[in-house]
């Protein structure tokens, strides 16, 4: 039987993909249907280019995530890996952070063709994540070494468990 944590992570990363499948394909399609249907006149190559762009981000990191997210069953069919938590930080969280802003950019560009400046943000997020990789640049909440004895040990426990993974995977 597998462990009670591992079946509710695997819940919980099932959930936060559904929501989040339905924020990243609602916008587009909307966009889709409002721009490119009912406002064909007003559409131009350049927008019909930044939305495939930002359809096209947008699924990537998706299947990325899901990908992350799968379970690793044993032989007996029990839960060996729950597979990447989709709530933590890191990459995972960056992730997060372009689809929301793909989701909103397609909303707000729907109001005005420079609603597209927004998808501006991801270039910024990516350099505040490279400082942060880098040591330099500003200090973000949750970035660097953990502070707490407690936190070092999950870190320690977590990394355990994903070379654990990686090897399971070969």
């Amino acid at each position: 039987m597998a462990k009670q944590g591992a079946k509710q992570q695997v819940a919980a990363n099932n959930r936060r993909l559904a929501i989040l499948t339905w924020i990243v394909y609602l916008p587009a399609a909307v966009y889709a249907v409002v721009r490119f249907g009912l406002q064909w006149h007003t559409t131009s190559k350049t927008l019909i280019a930044m939305a495939l762009f930002a359809a096209a981000v947008s699924r990537t990191l998706l299947g990325s995530l899901r990908r992350m997210a799968v379970p690793i069953y044993d032989e007996t069919g029990t839960i060996a890996d729950a597979g990447t938590n989709l709530s933590q930080g890191g990459m995972v969280g960056y992730y997060h952070d372009v689809l929301y802003i793909t989701a909103l950019t397609f909303v707000v560009s729907l109001l005005s063709d420079k609603g597209w400046l927004l998808y501006l943000c991801v270039p910024a997020l990516v350099l505040v994540f490279l400082f942060q990789l880098m040591g330099s640049g500003p200090k973000l909440p949750g970035a660097g070494r953990p502070d707490t004895e407690a936190e070092r040990k999950r870190q320690a426990r977590a990394e355990k468990r994903a070379q654990h993974r990686a090897r399971k995977r070969i």
